[in-house]
């Protein structure tokens, strides 16, 4: 979202013809900055709005700042004393292309506002609502959670697996390094995938194939049964891990992303430790 700041000054001090010409000319600056192909207009007053195919925040905030800085040059002729026409700019980031517009510029409304508060000619981001930002960390720790804990759990029941489904030291290898084997070989696909067909998608698709997996491990009649199962649960974790980083780096701005990283590297070596404890209770 853009904002003109100031506007109602500049037609109170400069008249009405200035202010309708410092609105064409944003109007002009900003198409012209963004490109054809971008959706851009006006949506009220000395408010436009654009919607950017792009899906990192870090390229949204470059191109907004040089709509703005574009903006403020070419209106340099119209500045009078203390008063220049400046632009304020809210950015947000929609993870899924699902979301409605308008909780989409219920966002950048907020990051606008926090433009204007800080002290306006300037851009702000907020990727989503503290409260969608807290479900997206929730949700995505939990999920890469279970990929962490599973590569530590089993290590204290391969005991009991043996003494149930039989094997001897090569399928317990088997059991451990199946998993380990496909979550290591796939992890850059899995990030790939996320990039192409949706982090969220992959992420669910990640957690589905992981759960699927898991519950053919616990009603495994054979060995032969559970390394299979062992392996596809690899797959699972090499999708939901990368699509999780994704999710936290698309749902938070710069400030928000490294206390999120943190939160989400912390919960995963807690859940690896936990493992072998849990492991333990369980057999």
């Amino acid at each position: 979202l853009f904002d003109l700041d100031r506007f109602k000054a500049i037609n109170d001090r400069l008249g009405h013809g200035t202010g309708d010409a410092v609105l064409r000319m944003f109007a002009s600056t900003a198409s012209r900055t963004l490109g054809s192909d971008i959706v851009f207009g006006r949506i009220g007053g000395e408010e436009y709005a654009a919607v950017l195919p792009v899906g990192d925040l870090g390229e949204a905030l470059a191109i907004a700042d040089r709509v703005r800085r574009n903006f403020v040059a070419a209106a340099e002729s119209y500045a009078a004393d203390d008063l220049k026409p400046t632009v304020s700019v809210g950015v947000t980031l929609g993870c899924d292309p699902k979301t409605a517009v308008t909780n989409l510029l219920a966002v950048a409304d907020q990051a606008l506002y926090r433009a204007k508060a800080n002290g306006r000619n300037r851009v702000e981001a907020l990727a989503h609502a503290p409260r969608a930002q807290t479900l997206v960390l929730v949700g995505t720790v939990l999920g890469s959670g279970l990929a962490f804990i599973d590569s530590s759990a089993v290590n204290l029941t391969l005991p009991v697996i043996q003494q149930k489904l039989g094997g001897g030291f090569a399928g317990a290898q088997w059991i451990m390094n199946a998993y380990a084997l496909m979550l290591g070989a796939l992890v850059l696909a899995g990030g790939a995938a996320a990039d192409r067909y949706g982090r969220k998608r992959v992420f669910v698709v990640g957690v589905g194939v992981f759960t699927l997996a898991s519950a053919v491990c616990g009603l495994a009649p054979n060995l032969a049964v559970l390394i299979a199962a062992r392996a596809v649960q690899g797959v699972g974790a090499a999708l939901l891990t990368p699509a999780s980083l994704a999710l936290l780096g698309a749902a938070f701005d710069a400030k928000g992303r490294g206390q999120a990283v943190g939160v989400w590297a912390g919960a995963s070596g807690l859940t690896s430790a936990v493992g072998p404890v849990l492991g333990g209770w369980l057999t």
